[in-house]
């Protein structure tokens, strides 16, 4: 009864969620900042045995889209944020007759209070690992965020401050990702110390704990297609990124289990800036991933072209370097994030 109940209240709290977000934008944008973008992502990729497929790596698919961020300000600077990203996705992989959906990444609301410390609501990113200081959502490679917590974003509560020389960042969620439900005692809880953004060398440590729930395909809407059992997640985890503006490192790990069963991940990332041609950047990576039923290795590598005015081409190599050439593809991403008009 209770899962019940819980799927019914969801659909209007996710009304509310999104209705907040809107209606506290219109209000601000007459006297604050406010920019509202657009998005556009169009990929293709091809598999080593000659297929074709319309999705790309992670939660990438063909999609148009927009983010509108507002600010309020005070005497003391903003004290108010809001910003709501949604976009309408096409995946033929999704169930038939749904290949479209409404996705929405982020809708919340934050307050700061001063002294760096802010409480946010809405749909964020969980307070784990290297999505937090490396922003992968229009890109082709990506972290680990969905092999550790399921997804990247999850509805819910979270902190963020300082403490001492790092800042610190909290988060209880509701382990549903995308879509906003609770069933089978699902919940998340995240935590993240880590060094200030904009250093040379920043090195970050999480810890994570949840039963966060599984659906098929990454969509708010249509409402997804959740499995009737949670996960139980436990992880602790440790990122660096290391930017000296041409060349930069980027490496994670975490381990911990899935339902009892120990799993283990690790991920390093080197890209480098062409100095003779800045707008082109080449980015290798390798990935490791190890459970009770086998392990798997990924390699990819991609280069990356930005002509300007908001645009990036890509086009990368994905393979599994575990012994299956099949699972190997080619995958081309124009993606464009822009102002608009």
């Amino acid at each position: 009864m209770p899962d019940r109940e819980a799927s019914r209240a969801a659909p209007s709290a996710l009304r509310g969620l999104l209705s907040l977000v809107v209606v506290l934008g219109s209000a601000c944008s007459a006297g604050a900042g406010s920019v509202f973008s657009a998005e556009l992502s169009a990929l293709a990729g091809r598999s080593a045995d000659g297929a074709w497929t319309l999705n790309g790596a992670g939660t990438q698919t063909n999609a148009v889209g927009f983010e509108y961020l507002v600010r309020l300000s005070g005497e003391r600077g903003d004290y108010l944020t809001a910003d709501l990203q949604a976009r309408a996705s096409y995946d033929p992989a999704r169930p038939e007759r749904e290949p479209w959906a409404i996705e929405i990444h982020n809708a919340w609301i934050e307050h700061r209070f001063g002294l760096g410390r802010n409480a946010r609501l809405g749909h964020f990113e969980p307070a784990f690992g290297l999505e937090r200081a490396l922003d992968t959502h229009g890109t082709l490679l990506q972290t680990l965020a969905e092999r550790n917590v399921g997804f990247k974003h999850d509805w819910g509560l979270g902190y963020r401050g300082t403490t001492g020389a790092f800042d610190l960042e909290a988060s209880a969620q509701t382990g549903s990702g995308m879509g906003l439900e609770r069933r089978d005692g699902s919940v998340l809880l995240s935590s993240r110390l880590s060094t200030p953004p904009g250093t040379a060398v920043g090195v970050g440590v999480s810890a994570l704990y949840g039963r966060t729930l599984t659906s098929m395909g990454m969509r708010t809407l249509p409402r997804p297609i959740f499995d009737p059992d949670a996960v139980e997640r436990r992880r602790i985890g440790v990122d660096a990124l290391w930017n000296t503006g041409a060349v930069a490192l980027a490496a994670e790990a975490a381990a911990g289990s899935n339902d009892g069963r120990s799993v283990l991940g690790a991920l390093l990332r080197a890209s480098w800036q062409v100095p003779a041609l800045d707008a082109l950047t080449l980015e290798a990576q390798a990935e490791h991933w190890s459970r009770e039923d086998g392990t798997r290795t990924s390699l990819g590598a991609c280069v990356s072209l930005r002509p300007g005015d908001g645009w990036t081409l890509s086009a990368a190599v994905l393979g599994d370097a575990s012994g299956d050439a099949g699972d190997t593809r080619v995958v081309l991403h124009a993606y464009y994030y822009g102002r608009f008009p």
